[in-house]
């Protein structure tokens, strides 16, 4: 923990000084093969600085700066790579 409040984090990420995380779930990551692609169609993303991608959970969590790190942006990208993006987007509690 950083031992700032939510809304002191919430001030530093929109000024640019924090990275935003953004947790979005995808169906059918079946292997190796899937997590590959998930994290080569986000790693081209300008300001993406980590995919983290839990199969099992079917999550797929992201690290980054700038206009590039929306959940819209991030969908967009997965749906062209072929995923399936479940709507339904979280971004992790800190």
């Amino acid at each position: 923990m950083t031992g700032l409040s939510d809304s002191q984090l919430k001030t530093l990420q929109n000024a640019g000084n924090l990275p935003t995380v953004i947790q979005l779930k995808v169906d059918g990551i079946t292997g190796c093969g899937c997590v590959l692609g998930i994290k080569k169609a986000l790693n081209v993303l300008y300001g993406v600085h980590d995919v983290d991608v839990k199969m099992s959970a079917g999550q797929v969590v992201v690290q980054g700066k700038g206009e590039n790190m929306t959940q819209e942006k991030l969908a967009s990208a997965l749906r062209v790579a072929g995923f399936s993006v479940d709507q339904k987007y979280t971004e992790p509690s800190r």
